[in-house]
């Protein structure tokens, strides 16, 4: 209803007004304006034929971009390249609200990156997560599979990637061995770690992504921050 969208609007600009690191505030954005629920009314609405979701998508998705553009250049402060601890929006339990929790800052993995999120999506698959029709996750877990961030620390088996480089992640981190993978069908590799599901996720200053020769993809140069993520 419209009444409904003003409120949406107005919980949206007071998240916008507060201080947040890089990225984080499009993540907050999402969660602390109830977008979780949204979702779920939104699905049922349109499988009630009741309203066309591409409309109601295009709606949520013009505020998702504004929050980036007043928000995704900030820099996080850094510590000999990390900090002790990182702000992350915490699944606790099913259909609750997320809890913007202090967290370590991840482990690097020896093959893999630690990425400062600079901007991640909101998946229909992480509303599968938040109702609890994901056998493979296990609470309490941070959601965020659709991100793109800065290399800000390295494993001594990387090769490809550089501190400072700006990176996108698939959805499924294959291993890159298989002969799935050799075949270009990482999607089934049977040693998959997915983000949000089977290991940490990007609603999150920080994640640590597994495998990344395999499977980061460089940005763009120039790419508007407020495009990254959708």
């Amino acid at each position: 209803s419209s009444a409904a969208s003003d409120v949406y609007k107005r919980q949206i600009r007071q998240v916008h007004r507060q201080p947040a690191p890089a990225g984080f505030l499009v993540i907050v954005a999402h969660v602390q304006a109830g977008l979780a629920h949204r979702l779920d009314a939104i699905v049922e609405r349109h499988e009630m034929g009741a309203v066309p979701a591409q409309r109601e998508r295009r709606g949520a998705d013009r505020y998702v971009r504004e929050a980036a553009r007043q928000h995704g250049d900030r820099k996080l402060p850094h510590r000999d390249g990390l900090r002790s601890a990182m702000k992350a929006a915490l699944l606790t339990g099913y259909r609750s609200d997320l809890e913007i929790s202090d967290l370590p800052d991840p482990d690097c993995p020896r093959d893999g990156v630690v990425l400062e999120v600079l901007a991640c999506g909101i998946c229909r698959s992480d509303w599968h997560v938040w109702v609890g029709a994901d056998p493979d996750v296990s609470l309490p877990q941070v959601g965020g599979h659709e991100y793109c961030g800065v290399v800000r620390a390295m494993g001594a088996d990387v090769t490809r990637w550089r501190v400072g480089d700006r990176v996108i992640a698939p959805f499924i981190l294959a291993c890159g061995g298989c002969a799935d993978c050799q075949a270009g069908n990482q999607t089934i590799c049977a040693d998959q770690v997915v983000p949000g599901f089977t290991a940490p996720g990007a609603f999150a200053e920080q994640i640590a992504v597994p495998r990344a020769d395999v499977n980061l993809t460089a940005l763009p140069e120039g790419m508007d921050l407020s495009l990254i993520h959708i």
